[in-house]
């Protein structure tokens, strides 16, 4: 055997070895580490730890079959570990995917029954290839998988669009609670699987189904553990405990939240806003909605006037500052939602607006 082929096969034995071991060991930190290495102040939900870390499971059991068939056995051993490996695998990852994509949407519980439902017909196709040892599962399984795939993605769009609006009705701070990246990791993985499809033999095609494994399981990690838990914080502490029906909604926004500066708070929800006031969060969602904006904008808009306030003073006593540090004077929890918020309201970036004040207030 030439000693490039060897050092070529060693470094594939490397990457699939790494690229297994990474499985196991994420799979075995969500289960059983308290804390969190990525964000020391987010706590991640429960229900997606679990079934991130079931993906992995699923992951490190596919490498693992897949080593199998390496091993000299009889042929018919081999076709037999061959339809068990890709019947396993058509069997676990889709549904552990859409699991975990769907546990992320923390605007109500979706169910998750429908994914594993779904891939009942695979298990039908591997009784057959197992019976007639004919690989059925490759050449109509797998296609199966690809459609129900299609149309997960689809619904997964709608799912994440409809999420977003739900956030920015609900929270002023985003930070840690967006799931885009979702789409993304849904990507890369549609991407190896496809490859799967159509799968030449090649090494470089070995090596860049290894690499993107890797590369999937730490994005899938980071995003898990820096996703916050979105359940409703204890209410904030008010004497105004109840609804007054003859009282406007806007009247007791400016007496219980701009008034007392309420919006200050990094973690104000529409809910503890609402309990604040005395009414509940559909009156105040209604209200929002009547005066065309939502609760994020409400809340991020106060913020901004807080923070040119602020500002007016710092320049008019001489204080050093930041725009970053009075941005979190103002309630800002992170200063790209400060930005957004300030050219949103402002009609220009922060920058641009200083060097405005300057030019016109150059004492």
């Amino acid at each position: 055997m030439p000693v490039e082929y060897q050092i070529e096969e060693l470094f594939y034995l490397m990457l699939y070895g790494g690229a297994m071991m990474l499985s196991l060991l994420s799979c075995i930190y969500l289960l059983f580490r308290h804390g969190n290495a990525f964000e020391y102040d987010v706590v991640s939900p429960v229900r997606v730890r679990r079934w991130a870390a079931a993906l992995f499971a699923a992951m490190f059991h596919s490498h693992l079959a897949w080593s199998v068939i390496g091993y000299p056995l009889d042929s018919n051993e081999i076709s037999y570990l061959y339809v068990y490996a890709m019947a396993t695998d058509a069997l676990m990852l889709p549904p552990f995917l859409m699991a975990t994509l769907l546990s992320m949407l923390q605007d109500r519980r979706r169910p998750i029954w429908p994914a594993f439902a779904a891939m009942t017909p695979v298990v039908a196709i591997a009784v057959i290839s197992f019976v007639h040892k004919t690989d059925y599962v490759s050449s109509i399984g797998f296609p199966y998988i690809l459609v129900v795939y299609s149309l997960f993605f689809i619904y997964i769009l709608y799912a994440v669009r409809q999420y977003g609006r739900w956030l920015r009705d609900n929270y002023a701070d985003l930070e840690h609670k967006e799931v885009w990246q979702s789409i993304l990791i849904g990507s890369i993985l549609s991407l190896l699987f496809c490859s799967c499809l159509f799968n030449d033999g090649g090494m470089t095609f070995e090596y860049f189904i290894q690499i993107v494994n890797i590369l999937f399981i730490l994005l899938l990690l980071w995003r898990v553990e820096t996703l916050e838990q979105l359940e409703e914080p204890a209410a904030v502490n008010t004497n105004v405990n109840v609804w007054h029906a003859g009282a406007g909604i806007g009247s007791l926004l400016d007496q219980f939240c701009v008034q007392p500066q309420l919006y200050l708070r990094h973690d104000l929800s529409l809910s503890q806003l609402a309990e604040s006031i005395g009414t509940n969060r559909s009156y105040l969602s209604h209200y929002f909605a009547e005066n065309n904006q939502n609760y994020n904008t409400y809340i991020n808009d106060l913020r901004v006037r807080h923070f040119l306030n602020l500002y007016d003073e710092a320049i008019r006593t001489r204080r050093a500052f930041t725009a970053q540090s009075l941005a979190y004077e103002s309630g800002f929890r992170s200063y790209r939602t400060f930005s957004d918020s300030f050219k949103r309201l402002m009609g220009q970036n922060v920058t641009d607006w200083q060097l405005r004040c300057l030019m016109t207030n150059p004492s």
